[in-house]
C-alpha cells in the first residue's frame, strides 16, 4: 500500500452494495455464498412449515425486540434503549468471533424471524447480513444500516467499494445515534418511553462530544512527524484518521480477507517506520499480531492494540466494556506517542 490518501464520494447506503469478493481462505472448505443464501431460505422455510404443520405458530417474545449484528450495532442500541422497559437488544456475532467467516445460526434465524427492527453495518463489515435481508424472516420488518446515516462515505484505496467502518469517527457516531433514535421511536409503546430514548441518545452524544474533543486536543498537541501511524494487520481506521487528520500506512488497505500482504506493502510499512522513526507497528482486536510483531523484530519498534470496536473478546464482554471504554482505551494507548 502507497502513503494512505483519503479519498470521499457522494453517499452510497450500504445496504444497497452488492458483494463480490471472493470468500476468505478460513471459509472456502465451505459452502459458496450462493449455497450459504439457499440453506437460510430453506431453514425459514422450513420453520413456518413446522409451525403451520402442527397447528400451531412459534410464540411472539413480548415487547419491542432488536437484534444488532455486530457489536457496535449492539452498543449504540443498548445505550439508547436502556431503562426501556419491555425492549431487548440481542447480540447476532458473539463476542471473540471473526465477523468475516461468521454464519448466522439457527437460534438468529428464530431471533430474525421474531424481531421488531434489525440493525447491522453495511457492506462488508458484516456480509453474512445480506442473506438475512433477503429472508423470508425479514418480509415486511424495518432493518437500518449504521453507514446510512453518514453522508460522507470513504472509498478503500485500490477497491471499488466504500468503506464500511464508519463507527471509528466518534463524530459519525454522533449521527448514528440519531439515526438510531429515529428509527426505535416508533416501535415504542408510549411518550414515556419516547421520552427515556431521546434523553438516553442526548447524554451518549454529549459522551460522545466529549470524546471526540479529547481525540482533538490529543491529535493536535502531535507534532507533525507523530501524526503517521503504521498498522501491521488490517485497516479499519479510515474514518478515525481522517476526522483527526492523521495519516496511516497498512499491510492490507482495509479489512482484506487475504491471509497473507504483498510483500511489497509490507516492504513499504518498514520503510515508514525507518524513515519517520515510529516507535510502535499497530494491530487491530482479535488479530494473532503476527504480521505486526515481525515488523517489530525487523524494525525495533514496538506494538500495541488500536479497538476497532468491529468486535470484542469474551472478557471485555462479560467485563462491561462498551465503545466508549474502548475507544477511550485507545485514546491513552494514542496518547503515548506525544510522550
Amino acid at each position: 500500500m502507497a502513503g494512505h490518501v483519503f479519498s470521499t464520494r457522494g453517499q452510497t447506503p450500504c445496504s444497497k452494495i452488492r458483494l463480490t469478493r471472493g470468500l476468505s481462505p478460513c471459509s472456502k472448505k465451505g459452502l459458496s455464498p450462493v449455497q450459504k443464501i439457499g440453506v437460510w431460505a430453506v431453514l425459514v422455510l422450513l420453520l413456518a412449515a413446522l409451525a403451520a404443520g402442527y397447528g400451531c405458530t412459534p410464540e411472539k417474545a413480548e415487547g419491542v425486540n432488536i437484534v444488532a449484528t455486530i457489536f457496535p450495532a449492539y452498543d449504540f442500541v443498548r445505550e439508547l434503549t436502556r431503562g426501556i422497559p419491555g425492549v431487548s437488544v440481542r447480540l447476532m456475532l458473539p463476542p471473540g468471533t471473526e465477523s468475516h467467516t461468521f454464519d448466522p445460526s439457527v437460534s438468529d434465524a428464530l431471533a430474525v424471524s421474531d424481531c421488531s427492527l434489525l440493525v447491522y453495518a453495511g457492506g462488508d463489515a458484516d456480509a453474512w447480513a445480506e442473506k438475512i435481508l433477503r429472508s423470508d424472516a425479514m418480509a415486511g420488518k424495518p432493518a437500518a444500516a449504521l453507514c446510512d446515516a453518514v453522508s460522507n462515505m470513504l472509498m478503500i484505496e485500490g477497491e471499488d467499494e466504500d468503506d464500511p467502518h464508519v463507527w471509528t469517527s466518534p463524530v459519525n457516531v454522533i449521527a448514528i445515534a440519531e439515526f438510531l433514535r429515529d428509527k426505535i421511536a416508533p416501535l415504542l409503546p408510549d411518550d414515556a418511553a419516547v421520552n427515556t430514548l431521546n434523553a438516553n441518545c442526548a447524554a451518549f452524544v454529549a459522551d460522545l462530544r466529549a470524546l471526540d474533543n479529547d481525540f482533538r486536543t490529543l491529535a493536535a498537541s502531535l507534532p507533525a512527524e507523530k501524526r503517521v501511524l503504521a498498522f501491521g494487520d488490517r485497516y479499519p481506521f479510515r474514518y478515525f484518521c481522517a476526522e483527526y487528520g492523521l495519516t496511516a500506512y497498512a499491510v492490507f488497505p482495509g479489512c482484506a480477507e487475504e491471509s497473507e500482504p504483498a510483500a511489497a506493502d509490507v516492504k513499504r510499512v518498514v520503510d515508514v517506520i525507518r524513515e519517520r522513526g515510529l516507535d510502535t507497528v499497530f494491530y487491530v482486536e482479535l488479530s494473532n499480531h503476527r504480521i505486526a510483531d515481525a515488523i517489530a523484530r525487523e524494525t525495533g519498534c514496538g506494538t500495541a492494540c488500536l479497538h476497532s470496536c468491529h468486535n470484542l473478546s469474551r472478557a471485555d464482554f462479560d467485563a462491561g466494556e462498551t465503545y466508549l471504554s474502548l475507544m477511550r482505551r485507545n485514546l491513552d494507548v494514542l496518547s503515548a506517542l506525544a510522550g
